[in-house]
C-alpha cells in the first residue's frame, strides 16, 4: 500500500469497519455477600469474548458500549464541518477503546512537511466513558504527537456520564481547532534552537522530569544520535556530561526523534500515551 503523504492520500478505515474493530460484548453481575448472601452495592464487569472479569464497579457506574461512543464522537466530528478519517481503531490490552482520527485542516511544520490535526479517542467500560486528546500527525515520520499542554482534552467522567449522548462537545472541538495556530507557532520556535542546546537544556534542568529524560536518552540512542560516556544507570545523575552528541539539527528534529520513539517503540498504547504526555509537557506543546 502506498505511503500517505497528505490527508487525501491517507486510506482510513471505513466507519463500519472501524466500528466492528472496537465492538466488545460485556455483561455485569451483582456481587453477593458471602456472609449474608445478599446483593452488595457492587457489580463485576465481564468481557464475553474471553470470559475475564475486567473490574469490580459500583452498581451506579455507567458503562457504554464502545460502538455507541464511536457513533456519538463521529456525529460530533461530522457536525464540526471538518472532514476526518479514522486512522486507527483498536482495543488496548486492558479492553479499552483507542482510536485515532485525523482531520483535513493541515498546516506545514518548520521543515515544510505536512501536518494534520489528530484526535485520540479513548473510553473505558470500567473508567471514564470519553476522553478526546488532541495532537498532530506527521506523514513523513508516520508518527503522532499529543499537544496536551497547548490544547485541553475533552473528558467526560462518571458524574456527567448519564447525560453524555444528550450533550455536545462542539465548543471543545472549536477551541481545539483554534489552538492549532498556537501549536504551529510553538513548532516554528523550535527551529531556532540547536539540537545540541536543546539536549543540554533538558538534561541539566532541575524542572524536567527524569521520566522524560529517560525517554530522551532512549530515543537518541535508538537513532544513533548520541553515545554514552558513562554507564547507563549513571546517565540521569550525570546529566548532559554523560552524553556525546553525534548528530546535528534543531530542537524540532529532537521533538520528532522523541515522538517517533513514543509512537513506534512503545510497549503498549498506554505506554505510548504516557510518553507522549511527558514529551508534550517537556517541550511545552
Amino acid at each position: 500500500m502506498p505511503v500517505a503523504v497528505d490527508f487525501n492520500s491517507l486510506v482510513g478505515y471505513p466507519l463500519s469497519v472501524a466500528r466492528d474493530k472496537i465492538a466488545l460484548k460485556f455483561h455485569r453481575e451483582p456481587l453477593v455477600s458471602s456472609r449474608s448472601q445478599k446483593d452488595t452495592p457492587l457489580e463485576a464487569l465481564f468481557r464475553d469474548d474471553l470470559g475475564d472479569r475486567m473490574a469490580i464497579l459500583p452498581a451506579s457506574h455507567i458503562s457504554y458500549p464502545y460502538e455507541e461512543i464511536m457513533d456519538y464522537v463521529t456525529k460530533e466530528f461530522t457536525e464540526s464541518d471538518v472532514d476526518f478519517k479514522v486512522k486507527e481503531s483498536v482495543l488496548d490490552l486492558k479492553g479499552g477503546l483507542y482510536q485515532e482520527y485525523v482531520f483535513d485542516d493541515g498546516f506545514f511544520g518548520p521543515d515544510d512537511e505536512g501536518l494534520v490535526p489528530m484526535a485520540v479517542v479513548r473510553s473505558k467500560l470500567h473508567g471514564n466513558p470519553l476522553n478526546v486528546s488532541f495532537g498532530t500527525y506527521k506523514f513523513t515520520c508516520l508518527n503522532g504527537a499529543l499537544a496536551g499542554t497547548t490544547i485541553s482534552a475533552i473528558e467526560i467522567g462518571q458524574k456527567k456520564a448519564k447525560e453524555l449522548f444528550e450533550s455536545s462537545i462542539q465548543n471543545g472541538l472549536a477551541l481545539a481547532f483554534d489552538a492549532y495556530k498556537k501549536v504551529a507557532e510553538k513548532y516554528l520556535e523550535m527551529k531556532n534552537v540547536s539540537l545540541y542546546d536543546a539536549i543540554k537544556e533538558f538534561m541539566d534542568s532541575d524542572t524536567i522530569s527524569n521520566g522524560f529524560k529517560g525517554i530522551l536518552v532512549k530515543a537518541l540512542l535508538a537513532e544513533s544520535k548520541i553515545e554514552l560516556t558513562v554507564k547507563r544507570r549513571e546517565v540521569l545523575d550525570e546529566g548532559f556530561s554523560a552524553l556525546k552528541i553525534l548528530a546535528k539539527g534543531t530542537k524540532w528534529d529532537l521533538y520528532n526523534t522523541t515522538t517517533r520513539f513514543a509512537t513506534h517503540e512503545a510497549r503498549s498504547i498506554g505506554n505510548s500515551i504516557g510518553m507522549q504526555d511527558k514529551i508534550s509537557e517537556a517541550f511545552g506543546v
